[in-house]
């Protein structure tokens, strides 16, 4: 066998596994805002705990906190070690996967500068969101991040 038929095995054969390596189950099912909030209200959940942080300069800005939601209202809000609870005057300052919903809808036909969201594959709720309102101004760019979201009985 000659170097380069060697050589074009060898990419071929890296290319084959490196093919292999990419994670198809962290695409999302849809990108579609509407599609996935049709989707999550038909699951029916209610009741849930996540880890949600803000993306914001705000109280809280950064902090991963637990969020239970009973009957799609908030109930409780802690650090992530559970440890520390939040008094409910903060607790505005999180959202339900439904209001999640309701804050994308309304930010996107506000048409801001920037607009970003992406989807959890199981669930369809949105695990990343951030809004950019104004091109040229400063602080009021805002987003959420929504993991370890667990349905309860």
């Amino acid at each position: 066998m000659t170097r380069n038929k060697i050589l074009i095995i060898v990419l071929g054969f890296m290319l084959v596994l490196a093919y292999g390596c990419v994670d198809k189950a962290i695409e999302p099912v849809t990108d579609s805002l509407e599609e996935n909030y049709t989707r999550w209200k038909s699951l029916g959940i209610s009741d849930y705990s996540m880890t949600q942080s803000q993306l914001c300069f705000c109280f809280y800005g950064g902090d991963k906190m637990i969020v239970l939601v009973r009957n799609n209202k908030i109930v409780s809000v802690q650090d992530s070690a559970g440890v520390i609870q939040v008094p409910q005057e903060h607790w505005q300052w999180f959202k339900t996967v439904d209001q999640l919903f309701e804050t994308a809808i309304k930010a996107k036909n506000d048409k801001p500068n920037s607009f970003q969201v992406q989807f959890n594959n199981e669930y369809g709720f949105p695990k990343y969101l951030w809004v950019d309102p104004i091109a040229q101004a400063a602080d009021e760019e805002y987003g959420y991040t929504t993991r370890s979201f667990k349905p309860l009985k």
